[in-house]
């Protein structure tokens, strides 16, 4: 089926609940090359929009988007949405809606839709009982208690007789979850001749997760499993190398072997490669093996055997030979991303798991595609196995170059600061306090993440190489980089400061300066900000009621009856020249965008009875509160009320409004800097007034006047 049939099949489920019609897309998308192709991706965005809020409450809809996510289709907000529709319909945990939402990473540009689809799947699968994994702390651990009230989940770790408490968020982005037993994690009797082959134990684990897992993560399952119950390493990687499978080369046909030039997909290819008993390939085979490349379909599941396959052709023939051959196909390679900048980290995951003596092959034959420079730029993504040996393939200087001026992984820093010793002096300078923050900030979810963290914070020799780093010894440059970097918390940067400014006289003395208590004043802002975002709203049943009610009307009115428009402009044909067709589409992003924001204020919002608030001194949402203008005898009077409850014809104010801010909290007696300009003293709170309550906690009544 064609790109454009395809693209077809898209715009007729668009305007169908046809399950076959549905199925067959998902199939024939799921064989696509490449989703990004400008037709494919017209097709797909038309089609999560026809179906708009259709998704939340259609659970075939809802499995197809987060299928469509896990095939990484191009990332717009519009198939985000659709996901997050999707979590809505067909999330079964106890967990509150926002707290998926939140935990899922699905708001979170940084993390791509498949990983926050995977990572609902996680939340899903969580109840008591299932195993638990830490890859950063190498334990196991089994899910004791879920807290769906406050999205906590309790864990027992195996062995230690200790338990933690983690937030639903911390648990997704750090734990790996598996759906099994304590016994199905037990190693087989390695000393019997009958004993279970390591790739069936795999097998066996990759079943049970909830995500991909690759051997790197098994292997240290694995040794922890080892450990737990005295099995010599020696014994385990016997038994893990040597029951590995290696792929068995097609049977001979009449002409012999089947030859690499061949092969019909990367798994035959890379398997006719390694029976290759030969020594080079004449011209003629070169030039066919070139053709396979350009046909061969380049799927997600075969990335790691395509970088084998090619770091094999190239010790077979030369470096320079796979590189012509491979020209053609290399925009395709996810492994090689434009720019060295992946729009998904995963997509660099064949760098993480060949061999070392695969990966020296592939770095050469990325610099003869590429270049050094962009070599240099992709290895700051890399974890830190695969720098040794690409490192000094690189070269120095554009290590250094690309230390400057890219945001480096926290494998980058940790790689270069642990190889500090061996390495020029130039590259370790170009660790400033700025490329150390953006680092730690910049992949949450590495390993690396923690070593370079407690340097951060606590190792003196990296203290001193921030100091001595800061640009041109401005010790301002620190200050900025610590204030930015949000994967510290408020604690953390106090005490990174102190040990700093001991270190450095200049700091100490900037700290205490007004410049430097400025910055400290807007970290601890910032910070009881972001604390405050992560706060429900509060608000009367009243205005609950009117955004469901406004939420209602979008979903079963006016969303349908602009999906009928785009159907009917649709008929015209001629999409670029359809003004119609444009105008109901721009309706239609306008729709979507508003049952969004209502659907978050909902979702973000607690109802209050303001009749419980009982206020004495201070200004609180639920209180009538009287204002005196100073330098005027003039007062004011307003009743602050909850977040969606704010009318100012009638005097009242949303506490989260630029008034109600700074009026929230206030004492009597306390003065108050009005968003106008003026200033005024807070001289009274009192109750609300019995006919405005009774208004806020009832759906119909008529306002009071």
């Amino acid at each position: 089926m064609s790109i454009h049939d395809v693209e077809e099949l898209c715009f007729s489920a668009a305007d169908s609940n046809n399950e076959q019609l549905i199925a067959s897309l998902i199939a024939r998308l799921s064989a696509s090359r490449d989703l990004s192709v400008p037709k494919l991706a017209t097709g797909i965005d038309y089609l999560l929009e026809a179906w708009g809020a259709s998704i939340d409450s259609s659970e075939l809809k809802s499995e197809f988007c987060l299928s469509l996510a896990l095939l990484s289709p191009p990332d717009t907000p519009i198939l985000r949405i659709a996901v997050q529709k999707a979590f809505s319909k067909l999330k079964k945990s106890g967990f509150m809606k926002s707290a998926v939402v939140k935990a899922s990473g699905v708001r979170d540009s940084t993390i791509s839709p498949k990983a926050a689809v995977e990572n609902f799947k996680g939340i899903e699968s969580l109840a008591p009982g299932i195993l638990i994994f830490n890859p950063t702390n190498l334990r196991f651990g089994e899910v004791q208690q879920l807290d769906v009230m406050t999205s906590v989940v309790i864990i027992q770790w195996r062995g230690s007789g200790t338990s933690s408490t983690m937030t639903l968020e911390a648990a997704v982005r750090d734990m790996i979850f598996l759906n099994t037993t304590q016994e199905a994690t037990s190693l087989p009797d390695l000393t019997s001749e009958k004993r279970k082959i390591a790739d069936e134990w795999r097998s066996e684990l990759r079943e049970a997760a909830v995500i991909n897992l690759d051997d790197n993560i098994l292997k240290q399952m694995a040794v922890v499993i080892a450990d737990e119950n005295e099995v010599p390493h020696e014994l385990l990687f016997e038994w893990w190398t040597a029951t590995v499978a290696v792929p068995k080369a097609p049977a001979a046909s009449l002409n012999g072997p089947r030859h690499p030039s061949n092969a019909r997909t990367i798994h035959e290819l890379h398997t006719t490669i390694l029976s290759y008993e030969r020594k080079g390939m004449s011209k003629e085979e070169i030039s066919a093996l070139g053709e396979t490349l350009q046909t061969i379909k380049i799927r997600e599941n075969d990335l790691k055997l395509l970088a084998e396959s090619l770091a094999m052709l190239a010790e077979l023939l030369s470096v320079e030979t796979v590189a012509e051959i491979s020209a053609p196909i290399a925009s395709r390679i996810p492994f090689w991303p434009e720019d060295a900048k992946p729009a998904n980290l995963e997509d660099l995951e064949p760098w993480c798991k060949i061999s070392v003596k695969h990966l020296t092959k592939l770095a050469e034959l990325t610099i003869s595609l590429f270049s050094n420079e962009y070599l240099a730029e992709l290895l700051m993504l890399m974890p830190i196995r695969s720098w040794g040996a690409i490192s000094p393939l690189a070269g120095n200087e554009n290590m250094v170059a690309a230390l400057a001026h890219s945001t480096p992984s926290s494998d980058a820093v940790v790689w270069t600061w642990k190889n500090r010793a061996q390495l020029p002096a130039e590259t370790l300078a170009a660790l400033i306090p700025k490329t150390v923050a953006s680092a730690l900030d910049s992949v949450k979810s590495s390993p690396a993440v923690n070593q370079l963290k407690k340097l951060f914070i606590s190792d003196k020799a990296f203290h001193n190489m921030l100091l001595d780093n800061a640009a041109g010894g401005e010790m301002i440059e620190v200050l900025y980089a610590i204030q930015a970097c949000d994967a510290l918390k408020m604690d953390e940067k106090q005490s990174l400061l102190v040990k700093l400014s001991a270190l450095s006289p200049e700091l100490k003395k900037l700290l205490e300066s007004g410049e430097g208590v400025r910055l400290f004043s807007a970290v601890s802002k910032k910070h009881m900000e972001q604390q405050k975002e992560d706060e429900p709203n509060i608000s009367s049943f009243r205005s609950l009621a009117i955004l469901s009610a406004t939420l209602q009307d979008l979903v079963t009115k006016q969303m349908p009856e602009n999906a009928a428009a785009i159907a009917h402009a649709r008929s015209y044909g001629d999409l670029k020249e359809n003004a119609e067709y444009k105008a109901a589409k721009e309706r239609q992003a306008f729709l979507q965008r508003r049952s969004d924001e209502v659907e978050r204020a909902i979702n973000d919002t607690l109802p209050m009875d303001f009749s419980v608030v009982k206020p004495e001194k201070e200004a609180v949402p639920g209180s009538t509160v009287t204002l005196a203008i100073d330098k005027s005898s003039s007062k004011e009077t307003f009743h602050l009320l909850g977040a969606w409850d704010g009318d100012p014809d009638k005097n009242r104010v949303a506490y989260t409004s630029a008034l109600g801010l700074v009026v929230k909290g206030t004492f009597i007696g306390e003065k108050i800097a009005m968003p106008d300009g003026r200033s005024a003293t807070l001289e009274d709170v009192a109750k609300l007034p019995e006919e405005l309550l009774h208004y806020l906690s009832n759906e119909d009544d008529a306002p009071p006047e």
